[in-house]
């Protein structure tokens, strides 16, 4: 997904299907018990669609400073809220579907940290004054 007129489609698409993506979990979360981790998790996904929708409209949110600390911090979780979803999985040991669910949002999250990497890195090339998307 690079920056020509097809590759920023792509990166559109790919940051409403991550908002829709986090409705549907915080939907399906409420119809069952919240854990202590949803909620952080929802906190760092809401943040990293605010980068991604930086990155992919080409808008100034917050400081380069906070998406170069948050970058890391969004990676490292994302792969922390994987493994203790995977831990606290109550079929012993998980069944393949579960296995392979994991690993599916792993490779979902690949663009978005990429998306970010590339937010708090080429900050200079976005416009100093944001439009309105």
């Amino acid at each position: 997904m690079g920056n020509t007129e097809s590759g920023m489609r792509a990166w559109r698409i790919y940051f409403w299907f991550c908002v829709l993506q986090l409705i549907m979990n915080y939907r399906a979360a409420m119809m069952s018990t919240v854990a202590w981790y949803d909620v952080i998790n929802w906190l760092v996904m809401l943040q990293g669609l605010i980068g991604l929708q930086g990155q992919v409209y080409k808008l100034r949110f917050f400081s380069q400073k906070v998406w170069q600390r948050f970058f890391p911090l969004f990676c490292v979780w994302s792969l922390m809220y994987v493994g203790i979803n995977w831990a606290s999985n109550t079929t012993n040991p998980p069944d393949i579907s579960s296995n392979i669910g994991y690993v599916i949002i792993l490779m979902l999250t690949i663009p978005q940290c990429l998306a970010l990497y590339r937010y708090a890195v080429n900050w200079h090339h976005l416009p100093a004054k944001s439009k309105k998307p």
